[in-house]
């Protein structure tokens, strides 16, 4: 059989694809594993969204996953990141060459979340109601989106068979995935190494979505499956400065 080489190689011959728009990149653009950015996002509250979903006898999850999806979908492209995997309920694991890529795709899809048009049915809800802040501005509208990440050199990259898609294998996904899962509904929270890339960038370059970023040091903590402790930060951009956080949540 003809290894991935053969197909990239190939590849070069053959023009891209026409549509209205790019759906999603194919897996010769995605990062390699050297300093790859890791990135894990997920609906938090699903469960509860489903059962409240069951108890009141409406459908709404199904369209309000489909339009998550949708704007992720968008993030990605525009940030210039790469899809690696795309769950049913709302899990999304991205890749990106830069951490930089990576907090603009985090903080543009939680501001933007909050312009999808919801239906009346998932504003109704406890898990993805309008809050508002002391000024009076939304703070949180729609589902919230819990979002982690990690940057490091990635063990193994590799396409996987079932899906076309670019893997990545490593350390560095388990410990976006904890960072991820230690996240509260609409915060962003990244690793130390990701945070001192990002400080620097931002030194480096005051344009762009760093500029006005707020980081803030959350301490070490034990994430589960990790054997030394964690030292998390949390970025914010102003607009989100009024949103407060339960505790991070370690196991």
């Amino acid at each position: 059989s003809f290894g991935l080489p053969y197909y990239a190689f190939i590849a070069r011959f053959y023009p891209d694809p026409s549509s209205v728009e790019m759906v999603m990149s194919g897996w010769d653009k995605a990062p390699s594993g050297d300093g790859v950015t890791i990135v894990f996002t997920f609906i938090k509250h699903m469960k509860e969204l489903e059962d409240w979903q069951e108890k009141q006898g409406v459908s709404f999850v199904d369209d309000m996953i489909l339009a998550y999806h949708t704007q992720v979908r968008m993030e990605v492209i525009d940030a210039g990141g790469y899809l690696v995997q795309e769950c049913e309920r709302g899990n999304f694991v991205c890749a990106f060459s830069t951490p930089v890529a990576a907090m603009t795709f985090a903080l543009k899809l939680q501001e933007n979340s909050m312009d999808v048009d919801w239906s009346p049915e998932v504003l109704a809800t406890q898990w993805a109601c309008e809050q508002f802040a002391v000024d009076c501005s939304i703070s949180f509208r729609g589902p919230r989106t819990a979002i982690g990440m990690s940057t490091a050199s990635a063990t193994r990259v590799q396409t996987c068979d079932r899906t076309g898609r670019m893997e990545y294998f490593g350390p560095v996904m388990n410990h976006s995935a904890r960072v991820a899962t230690a996240a509260s509904g609409g915060q962003v929270l990244v690793d130390q190494s990701t945070c001192s890339s990002l400080l620097v960038a931002g030194s480096q370059n005051q344009s762009g979505i760093l500029k006005g970023t707020i980081f803030v040091d959350m301490g070490h903590h034990q994430l589960k499956g990790i054997t030394t402790r964690t030292r998390i930060f949390q970025a914010s951009t102003p607009r989100f400065s009024s949103r407060t956080f339960p505790s991070i949540k370690c196991k």
